[in-house]
């Protein structure tokens, strides 16, 4: 497995077998990190990845599963403004009839919205993303900073509706 991962250089994650209970370094090659572990009945089962993961806003529910499967190591993140955010918790949202319910708010939305664009900071920031699906985003940290809701982050970077997120 570890020589197929050394020659592609586009390989995120690999799932390798272990008679151990964690991956160990009896087969590991430093630059690949533990991401979660999988028990079958034999062998047991872990994935291994490249390090963290960047988020690409094509599929809301699939984004929230991913950001929920690699907390807190390694992790996902984005860009804002040319600084990096790691983001922490984040919930999927399905838009119906061009609205969709945040905290028991309504808003409207439109079909128009391009993939990584935040679209409210109702709550978090709601961010749109392919499949006429919604990512709300509500906790984060800001690159050499600490963890803080996605609230405090808006109210401290003036953060408005209609700002997208950057590709790295």
């Amino acid at each position: 497995v570890l020589d197929f991962m050394r020659n592609e250089e586009e390989l995120d994650f690999a799932l390798v077998p272990s008679a151990y209970e964690r991956i160990t370094d009896f087969f590991w090659d430093a630059k690949l990190e533990n991401c979660l572990s999988f028990i079958f009945p034999t062998p047991k089962y872990g994935l291994v990845c490249l390090g963290d993961h960047e988020i690409d806003f094509k599929d809301g529910v699939t984004i929230a599963n991913l950001i929920r499967g690699l907390n807190p190591t390694p992790g996902c993140y984005t860009y804002l403004s040319g600084k990096r955010l790691k983001v922490w918790k984040a919930i999927p949202i399905i838009a119906s009839a061009n609205t969709i319910e945040v905290n028991g708010k309504y808003l409207s939305v439109s079909d128009a919205d391009e993939p990584g664009t935040i679209v409210s900071t109702v709550g978090g920031m709601i961010v749109a993303t392919g499949n006429n699906g919604y990512l709300l985003i509500t906790e984060i940290q800001p690159e050499n900073k600490k963890r803080m809701t996605a609230q405090d982050f808006i109210n401290g970077h003036q953060i408005k509706g209609g700002m997208a997120f950057d590709k790295g």
